[in-house]
């Protein structure tokens, strides 16, 4: 059996020829020298899929502490959640890189002031005022961002979360605690957030807190402080996970989390039902907008819902409001709306008029490669493949150029190698 698996190998393989690998990478790496902390400090930076393709687009931006350990499972998180499935806004990430378990646990834990001389007392103001005062300046000056900030830590990463939280409640606009270690130093942080949430008069954050089936983590004790209390304007949340362990709730949690952050982000069909006009349904993206500093397009899914809806309906006025709408608030997704009602004129058999709408938006956005994609669809089904071939390898070439993921990519590439095959 040995020998016949052996020879299937060979048949299978001998002649197989393996094309030069190429690497997929999902951020780049940097390096910061630290007054503060007195070292060079490591950092990842994750850009949104959109980055490069809308020139004025503002990003929010989530801070990870132990960047290095849960880096990857948040841009694969954050990238299904907005660029896919769009239930939140497209994130920048910064993943903040440790330098090994104890300086990590020493960075992170805060300094009890009632034990001065407690072994657990760490230099977590310490690095607060990293991220404060260095980190996040730099990331502002090289990056296009959101004044929209999210801190995010797991087990002592998340009672450092908690401590920023309260000794530097202004560095972040919200917070998410993983699985937080609230039992360090005796959890005398539970205590002093206890005290914090009774004495502040209003807190406009937004806090998130979570706990999988552990013993002793004492997040009990402080979510009980956090509800006697309360606190006006704050947002806060927690979710108690009785099927995760400590390792395993970091991922739910991360997607619960940022779903209760950006809970309004998303329109059902029954709040656009309840919208009077199509005035109303943009601006509650334009307000969004402006709650979260931002300054993204409308999601293309619910852009062409909208468009479709008033299509079908025949309100042409509705149409020409949202148009002027967008206009005025959210010119960036002017392209993407030419194109929905492009489709929409092509899927009623208007074809000669949709192409003059992706000629027109070609024209006013040449670097729009879903028109030019559209456009060449439309020319391939006429049978007229050369001015397919042309349009399409037109917007592979946009496309590249702006980095669009590899799905998008295979989609564009597909097309092209389609229109090749019938010129033929």
């Amino acid at each position: 059996m040995r020998i016949l698996l052996l020879s299937l190998f060979t048949i299978l393989f001998s002649g197989a020829s393996f094309s030069q690998s190429t690497d997929v990478v999902y951020g780049q790496r940097f390096q910061l020298k630290s007054t503060f902390l007195k070292e060079n400090r490591n950092y990842q930076v994750y850009l949104p899929e959109s980055y490069h393709q809308n020139k004025e687009a503002k990003y929010p931006v989530l801070y990870m502490i132990d960047g290095d350990y849960n880096f990857h499972y948040m841009t694969g998180l954050v990238s299904h959640l907005s660029s896919m499935s769009e239930v939140i806004p497209e994130l920048i990430i910064v993943g903040i890189s440790d330098k090994g378990k104890h300086q990590y646990r020493k960075n992170c834990a805060p300094n009890n002031p009632d034990n001065p001389e407690s072994i657990s007392n760490g230099n977590a103001s310490i690095l607060m005022d990293f991220i404060g005062k260095e980190l996040q300046p730099l990331i502002e000056k090289n990056y296009r961002v959101a004044d929209y900030k999210i801190l995010s830590g797991h087990s002592i990463g998340g009672l450092f979360v908690m401590s920023t939280f309260v000794e530097q409640t202004d560095l972040f606009d919200a917070y998410i605690a993983i699985s937080p270690s609230m039992w360090w130093g005796d959890a005398f942080m539970n205590k002093k957030i206890g005290t914090f949430i009774k004495e502040k008069q209003e807190i406009e954050k937004s806090l998130f807190v979570s706990l999988g089936d552990e013993k002793g983590m004492r997040v009990f004790e402080m979510v009980d402080a956090i509800d006697a209390y309360g606190a006006p304007g704050l947002n806060f949340a927690f979710n108690y996970f009785p099927k995760e362990t400590h390792g395993t709730v970091a991922i739910p949690s991360a997607k619960a989390a940022l779903l209760e952050i950006f809970k309004n982000y998303t329109v059902t069909r029954k709040q656009f039902y309840e919208f009077k006009n199509a005035k109303e349904a943009v601006g509650h993206y334009v307000n969004l907008n402006k709650n979260f500093k931002m300054n993204i397009p409308i999601p293309l899914s619910s852009l062409g819902n909208m468009v479709y809806y008033y299509n079908r309906k025949n309100l042409t006025e509705e149409l020409s409001s949202m148009e002027s709408e967008i206009q005025k608030h959210i010119p960036s997704s002017l392209p993407a709306f030419k194109c929905a009602l492009a489709v929409e004129n092509e899927g009623a058999g208007k074809v000669e008029e949709a192409k003059k709408i992706y000629e027109q938006c070609m024209k006013d956005y040449p670097d729009y490669f879903e028109a030019h994609m559209n456009s060449a669809i439309i020319y391939r089904d006429a049978q007229n493949y050369k001015a397919a071939y042309l349009l399409m390898t037109k917007a592979v070439e946009l496309a590249k150029a702006q980095q669009v993921p590899q799905w998008k990519m295979n989609e564009l590439e597909g097309n092209l190698t389609k229109i090749k095959s019938m010129m033929k």
